[in-house]
Order: structure tokens, then C-alpha cells, then sequence
């Protein structure tokens, strides 16, 4: 497989290489990605790192490193190697999507939006980019945004609770309570042990006045999650 990698600082204007990956290199990739699933890391990084051998720059190897260096709590590496594979291969969305992610979790949410834009625009049915889109849109305050982009997941996969759970959180926001109502029921219909989803539902309740249903969704948390903070703190409220 061949990707054009551009060089212009180094050969002039509009001056591309060809990244050629050698046979050999893909399958080591495709094993680093299984030790890593594994939490072989150590392996995993051998596996990878074997890969690089026959191509320095094969992204799938590189960012599959990254994602090894960042479940060891080195962002700094992992970020490194993220930038790597997008400068080998432009179209790399999961790449862009994780350095996103490193961008939101350090609390630059502003930083996250543009990769995780940059990410969609590459492959449009990404939906970690699309889901960590919208999150970036909470943290910015901006919920028309976070609103369509949970609509637009649902339009890629409507079977994902967390997108209707999203949009019952943005409306409670909005104090539209019955219409959160709505959208929290149907992320339990399609997780029933979704606890973020049966809190915001009870929350819902509470606050049109619904203590019975309000209750059976507190109690509906603490069945998925014994113990859980909240809900046990709504439950002892509504009981007294």
C-alpha cells in the first residue's frame, strides 16, 4: 500500500513521496492491535515497534503505539505518536480523534472540537469523534451544537443509548423536563442497566412533581448500580 507523503518544506512546493508499507508490516500491526486489546502492552509495543521496522512511518503501527503509550499515562508520548501517523497518512480520522480526546481530557475543549471536526471530516461515520464532538460542545456550553451532534448519531446508528441519553441531558438543561422525559426512556429501553440515563430520568420526574416514577427510576439505578451516590441520596429525599 502506497500513501503519498508531502514533503515540500524539504523538496519544493507540491514535492510528494510514496510511504510504501511492506507486506510483512501489516500483520504485526494487526497483532499489536490484539495484544493491546488484550493488555499485553509490552508484547503489544513489540509487536508494533517490529512493524516500524520494515516502514518507520506506517500509521497504523504508530498510532497503534500511541494508543499503548497512552494506556500507560504517557500522553505526552502517545500525543507524539498520534501526530506521527497524521503526518505519514492525513486520513488518519482515529488519530485525530484521539488527540481530541488528550485535548479534552486536559480541559482544552476548544483544542478537542477542531480534531474532532477534523476527524469527521475524513470519515464521517466515526462515531467516537462524533460522541466526543458533543461532549466538547457541553463542555463549550453550546448545546444547539451537542443537540445535532447526538442527532446525527442517532441517524448513524439509532440503536446508540448514549445519544438519546445526551439529548435528555441538554433538555434538562433547558428545563424541558417532559421532553427529557422522552428521550432518557428511550435510552434505557435500549440499555436497561444505562445508570447515567435512569439518573437524569428520575431527576426528570423529581422535578415535574412524578415522585412515584421518580422513585422507580432511582431505585431502576441503584438495581443497575448498587450504592450509586446519587441515586441513593434522590431515593433517601423522595422516601422521607
Amino acid at each position: 500500500m502506497r500513501v503519498m507523503a508531502c514533503l515540500g518544506v524539504v523538496l519544493g512546493a507540491g514535492a510528494c513521496l510514496p510511504i510504501v508499507v511492506p507486506p510483512p508490516a501489516r500483520p504485526l500491526s494487526d497483532e499489536c492491535v490484539r495484544l493491546y486489546l488484550e493488555n499485553d502492552l509490552d508484547q503489544a509495543e513489540v509487536a508494533c515497534d517490529h512493524a516500524l521496522e520494515y516502514q518507520p512511518k506506517f500509521w497504523d503501527a504508530l498510532h497503534a503505539k500511541g494508543l499503548i503509550h497512552l494506556k500507560r499515562g504517557d500522553v505526552a508520548g502517545a500525543k507524539e505518536l498520534f501526530i506521527q501517523a497524521l503526518r505519514a497518512n492525513q486520513d488518519m480520522a482515529v488519530s485525530q480523534n484521539m488527540l481530541g480526546y488528550i485535548a479534552l481530557e486536559q480541559g482544552d475543549a476548544s483544542t478537542a472540537r477542531g480534531h474532532f471536526l477534523a476527524a469527521l471530516r475524513i470519515d464521517p461515520e466515526l462515531l467516537a469523534a462524533r460522541t466526543n464532538l458533543a461532549l466538547a460542545f457541553l463542555r463549550l456550553k453550546d448545546l444547539d451544537s451537542a443537540e445535532k451532534a447526538y442527532r446525527h448519531l442517532i441517524v448513524s446508528n439509532p440503536a446508540l443509548s448514549e445519544a438519546y441519553q445526551g439529548i435528555g441531558a441538554i433538555m434538562l438543561l433547558r428545563d424541558r423536563c417532559e421532553d427529557a422525559v422522552g428521550w432518557f426512556a428511550k435510552a434505557v429501553a435500549l440499555e436497561p442497566n444505562y445508570v447515567a440515563a435512569w439518573k437524569g430520568l428520575g431527576s426528570a420526574y423529581a422535578t415535574l412533581g412524578r415522585r412515584d416514577e421518580a422513585k422507580d427510576a432511582f431505585d431502576s439505578c441503584l438495581i443497575a448500580k448498587p450504592g450509586e451516590p446519587e441515586c441513593t441520596r434522590a431515593m433517601r429525599l423522595l422516601t422521607q
